[in-house]
């Protein structure tokens, strides 16, 4: 898919926001878009940071969730990576010579309103979308800046997209099971195949 359609999705790697991370996936899926994560590429012989950063010149548009920048335990450092690759966006827009790339757009999401304030000053006045770490509340967010941003029409509504979400969810469990794959294997397929489940789910209704 072209560089217009493309959205690069940073958001944290872990069993605490796969949820949350399937229906951002799903969204931009059902939105007609195709989501890029650094998950995608397992290419040992080139360094995350340069996957990275191909993934964000492909993408015109992109999702940066830094819902989970705070540690969550005492002696837990603060995550980094979402901020960092935020950063590495910002710069590719400002000072890139091409035109394409001074295009890009990105949609910033958050947990709870201003508590990344101390930490990330640099983004007081940027529009900051609060998911409250609820899945139906993050496809609102998403669903809601691309038919700004994007001017889309004739979208379905958030709870729409949700009901869509959780016919999928079943869909995906039958499918997998049928297959067989133990529950416990479900989420453990190459994000890529997963994302293909989700366009045949979609282009089947």
């Amino acid at each position: 898919m072209s560089f217009d359609k493309s959205v690069f999705i940073n958001c944290p790697f872990d069993s605490t926001y796969n949820a949350m991370m399937h229906s951002m996936i799903f969204t931009v899926v059902l939105l007609g878009y195709k989501p890029r994560l650094a998950l995608e590429c397992s290419d040992a012989g080139r360094a995350r940071l340069e996957k990275i950063i191909d993934i964000i010149k492909e993408s015109r548009i992109s999702i940066h969730d830094l819902s989970k920048l705070k540690s969550e335990n005492k002696d837990e450092f603060a995550r980094m990576n979402m901020p960092f690759e935020l950063g590495l966006d910002f710069g590719c827009r400002k000072y890139s010579d091409n035109n394409a790339l001074i295009r890009k757009k990105f949609l910033i999401l958050g947990g709870e309103r201003y508590e990344y304030m101390k930490a990330l000053s640099d983004l007081s006045g940027i529009d900051i979308q609060y998911h409250k770490y609820e899945e139906e509340k993050l496809i609102k967010s998403i669903r809601d800046w691309f038919v700004i941003n994007e001017r889309l029409t004739n979208i379905l509504s958030p709870v729409q997209i949700w009901n869509r979400f959780m016919d999928f969810n079943f869909y995906y469990y039958e499918t997998l099971l049928a297959k067989g794959y133990s529950k416990d294997q479900l989420y453990d397929l190459p994000i890529n195949e997963q994302i293909e489940y989700m366009i045949i789910f979609l282009s089947d209704k």
